[in-house]
């Protein structure tokens, strides 16, 4: 990679005077109101927007996910979603520090085998805590959050509509 440290550098990029515990924010972090059917979602640090790099380290410390202010999961540690849920749920891992997390039992398959309904949710809150050597300083980060959606089209007497809307 034209431009990363040695691994040595690499290795004390996040913990350069923090530790790997010390929560940046624990306030909502993303929230979304979306609509559609989700059965997998990935959320990344935007690193080009930082110009930060994980260079092998998450920086995810804790993360939760609310659903209309019920808790989908309580909150879990960084490296569920970067390590036990591609690990469960994918036939590849992704780089650390794109954390995964699969509402479907097995996302890759053709078949549906599990999905989140968010035309029925007003109210979506992805919950981090980072590393507060992700943020360096910083006050705020950009988080991208990517899903798979899915919709149904459907036609009865010559009228069509989608089946999952608000």
């Amino acid at each position: 990679m034209p431009g990363a440290p040695d691994e040595a550098a690499a290795s004390s990029y996040w913990k350069t005077g923090t530790t790997a515990e010390t929560p940046f924010q624990s306030t909502p972090f993303a929230s979304s109101g979306g609509s559609g059917v989700s059965d997998a979602g990935t959320f990344v640090l935007a690193e080009t927007a930082l110009d930060m790099h994980c260079w092998g380290e998450n920086p995810v410390v804790t993360a939760k996910l609310q659903l209309n202010g019920q808790d989908r999961f309580s909150e879990r540690e960084g490296s569920y979603f970067d390590v036990v849920q591609p690990y469960q749920h994918h036939t590849r891992s992704p780089d650390s520090g794109i954390n995964v997390y699969s509402f479907a039992l097995r996302p890759e398959e053709h078949q549906p085998s599990g999905s989140c309904n968010f035309s029925r949710i007003d109210n979506a809150v992805l919950q981090l805590v980072l590393s507060s050597g992700a943020v360096a300083g910083t006050a705020t980060a950009k988080v991208r959050v990517y899903a798979v959606n899915y919709n149904v089209l459907r036609v009865m007497s010559g009228m069509a509509g989608v089946a999952y809307s608000n």
